[in-house]
């Protein structure tokens, strides 16, 4: 693939993503690549992942004092197998937000690694 871009961004998290977005939005011919999904850290492992399962878990903790607010709840239990799917499911949805809105700005996402050749140059492999 020797297409040219007048922007290449190495990396998909938040920084990446933004920075292609605006890119495309000012005109810009956008290439983001990114070797693992966009998003980042945060998106995929870290904060909202996290922040899924607390929200699960807090509602857990919640059901088992519902007789305290006059409520009966009979069993409250956890379907670990369950929670993990809401968490990829939460974390899907999110990802695809960031690749539809790469799509509609028409910013050509390249599943790979990327380094600076020369200051106007960027070499890619792309990953199978």
């Amino acid at each position: 693939m020797s297409d040219r871009y007048s922007v290449a961004i190495i990396g998909g998290g938040p920084g990446g993503y933004v920075a292609a977005l605006r890119a495309a939005q000012l005109g810009a011919r956008v290439a983001l690549i990114e070797q693992k999904r966009v998003g980042g850290t945060c998106l995929n492992i870290g904060c909202i992942p996290t922040k899924a399962l607390t929200t699960a878990t807090e509602l857990l903790l919640r059901a088992r004092r519902a007789s305290d607010f006059g409520l009966t709840i009979p069993t409250v239990g956890v379907d670990l197998l369950k929670m993990m799917v809401y968490k990829r499911n939460t974390v899907d949805a999110l990802v695809g937000g960031v690749e539809l809105l790469l799509k509609e700005r028409q910013v050509t996402l390249i599943r790979g690694t990327g380094h600076l050749v020369q200051p106007a140059s960027v070499h890619f492999r792309i990953e199978m």
